[in-house]
């Protein structure tokens, strides 16, 4: 497996690298991520979501984050600064009766900077009574329009795991 660029994270109260899950079995899984279980807690990341060669491209972060069934609570992600940005609350408990997790993905339109930080904070309003919340991994994107509509022009991905030989991310 080969390893994406880290987060470059700028600030951090209360969230910790978590390299591995313990199953409810526990068997120990690789999946990498910032896990914090405290109402409060903001993680601030710094990204590039500057293009070059695409001034006019529509630049959209893309957070990957763990969906659960028990004590998962809620978020804020928002820009902290360099950039602009609508913040966006996120939910990471999954309803029903179900006992699994998954990995969710939102998107958040930003402004092209070269240092935007984006900040993650948990709510003290949960929908489960918890506050876990794992961020798994982040993209900055580009798109604009082409000949045929709409297409990606470029992107960078950060943190987690990627397969060397698959190219595809290991949640």
């Amino acid at each position: 497996m080969q390893s994406l660029p880290p987060l470059n994270i700028t600030s951090n109260e209360h969230w910790k690298l978590q390299v591995y899950y313990v199953s409810s079995h526990g068997e120990r899984k690789v999946k990498p991520g910032w896990f914090t279980n405290s109402s409060g807690a903001a993680l601030e990341f710094q990204v590039n979501s500057s293009f070059a060669g695409h001034a006019s491209a529509r630049v959209q972060l893309v957070l990957h984050y763990t969906r659960s069934y028990d004590g998962w609570g809620r978020a804020e992600l928002c820009c902290a600064s360099g950039c602009e940005c609508q913040c966006r609350q996120l939910d990471a408990h999954k309803e029903g009766t179900e006992k699994t997790s998954l990995i969710e993905g939102v998107t958040v339109a930003i402004t092209q900077s070269a240092q935007c930080v984006m900040r993650l904070r948990t709510l003290p309003e949960s929908s489960s009574g918890g506050h876990k919340f794992k961020l798994s991994s982040v993209m900055v994107r580009a798109e604009d329009d082409g000949p045929e509509g709409v297409e990606t022009v470029a992107r960078r991905q950060l943190g987690g795991r990627r397969r060397a030989a698959e190219g595809k991310r290991v949640q």
